[in-house]
C-alpha cells in the first residue's frame, strides 16, 4: 500500500520547467538576472570581474594540463 501511495504522489508532482537551465537561457534565468542586478546596484563590477578572471584562468589551466596528458 505505501509503495502505491508513493508512486501516486510522484506522478502528481511534476517538475517545474523553470528550474531547467540550458546554455541558451542561462543568462535569462531569474537567479542570474538577480545576481547581475545585485552586482550593479552595489557597485561590485570590478570585484566581480576579478573573481571571474581568477575562475577562468584556473579553468584554462586545468584544460591545458588535460591536453598535455593526452599527447
Amino acid at each position: 500500500m505505501s509503495e502505491e501511495l508513493m508512486l501516486e504522489e510522484n506522478k502528481d508532482k511534476k517538475a517545474p520547467q523553470e528550474n531547467f537551465i540550458t546554455l541558451r537561457n542561462f543568462r535569462k534565468s531569474p537567479e542570474v538576472e538577480n545576481f547581475y542586478r545585485f552586482i550593479s546596484e552595489n557597485d561590485l563590477r570590478r570585484e566581480a570581474l576579478m573573481i571571474l578572471e581568477v575562475i577562468t584562468s584556473k579553468l584554462t589551466q586545468k584544460k591545458k594540463k588535460k591536453s598535455r596528458k593526452i599527447q
